[in-house]
């Protein structure tokens, strides 16, 4: 099972326990190739090292061409640590992945997930959710306050080859300024 750490798969946690959440990105479920899953949502590794010649992850490319239409900068942090430092909270439906299978244990986490959003929405009213593909749609219900967007799955786009607009973007910033004051930055310059 990918991420093959509890630690790993709960990474999430630990790297935000000194941020205050602003906004919640589910995805699906983590990378189901071996050692590609961080434990933050759509995030790859560092790009070197081993990883050093290894191509974007298909969603995270996405997400970062559609990131970098904002015009916000021309940098973007692929291992998404500028976005938690931020408050920005990339999570997955599904917090572990049997290989190869993507989907296969959705379900099985999504008393979990379910549980975790409607605590923390009931807890932080200043929060914009982004729902991305049909997973994490169907957990808009469990969402009790804040902001709930919503858009395709980036998977979606990398399959179609259809670029993903930046629209859902510029509504978390917007949406995440209005309630809490604070401007996000998706990406940056050098």
């Amino acid at each position: 099972m990918y991420p093959e750490s509890i630690t790993e798969c709960f990474r999430i946690f630990d790297d935000m326990q000194d941020v205050i959440p602003v906004a919640v990105i589910v995805g699906q479920d983590p990378y189901p190739q071996k050692g590609v899953a961080t434990g933050i949502a759509f995030a790859n590794h560092k790009r070197e090292g081993v990883w050093a010649d290894k191509p974007l992850s298909p969603s995270l490319k996405v997400i970062k061409e559609s990131v970098l239409q904002l015009g916000q900068g021309r940098m973007f942090d692929e291992t998404l640590m500028f976005w938690v430092k931020q408050g920005i909270m990339p999570i997955n439906m599904a917090w572990t992945v049997v290989p190869e299978r993507p989907g296969e244990l959705t379900y099985a986490w999504a008393r979990f997930t379910s549980k975790f959003l409607s605590e923390l929405s009931s807890i932080k009213h200043d929060i914009c959710y982004v729902l991305l593909g049909g997973y994490a749609q169907a957990l808009k219900g469990f969402i009790k306050s804040g902001v709930i967007l919503s858009d395709y799955h980036p998977s979606y786009y990398a399959r179609t080859e259809i670029p993903m607009s930046p629209r859902v973007w510029e509504r978390m910033i917007s949406e995440v300024k209005s309630m809490t004051g604070k401007e996000l930055r998706l990406s940056y310059e050098e």
